[in-house]
């Protein structure tokens, strides 16, 4: 994005707007037809991600990034971008998770290192 950026003058903001308040996680099913079990967290409302993203374009921001963790996140990535993509695709995981779902390989949920 940064060569569209720079090299086209093209300008592009990117937004991470985490998780939005959607029924993209009711709708989806698993491959034998049934709904998909587990929590159902709440995100921001589409209207106020669109407005948030909408000002940050106007605004001329390269990048939008919502939310503490998400913040959060996005600055320890450069330094240790393995454990930030490894807690991200945990708590992922988790939130399609049903409760009675056994946890896979260690009792943390990551795998086993030998």
């Amino acid at each position: 994005m940064n060569a569209l950026r720079g090299e086209a003058g093209v300008p592009i903001t990117i937004a991470c707007p985490g998780y939005v308040d959607t029924d993209f996680h009711r709708r989806v099913i698993t491959a034998s037809g049934e709904p998909l079990p587990g929590s159902q967290r709440r995100g921001i409302s589409p209207e106020t991600c669109a407005k948030i993203c909408l000002d940050a374009a106007l605004h001329g921001d390269s990048e939008v990034i919502f939310g503490f963790s998400g913040k959060l996140g996005y600055a320890l990535r450069p330094l240790c971008p393995d454990v930030v993509d490894a807690v991200a695709r945990w708590i992922s995981l988790r939130s399609i998770r049903s409760p009675e779902a056994k946890k896979p390989e260690g009792e943390d949920g990551f795998e086993k290192k030998e």
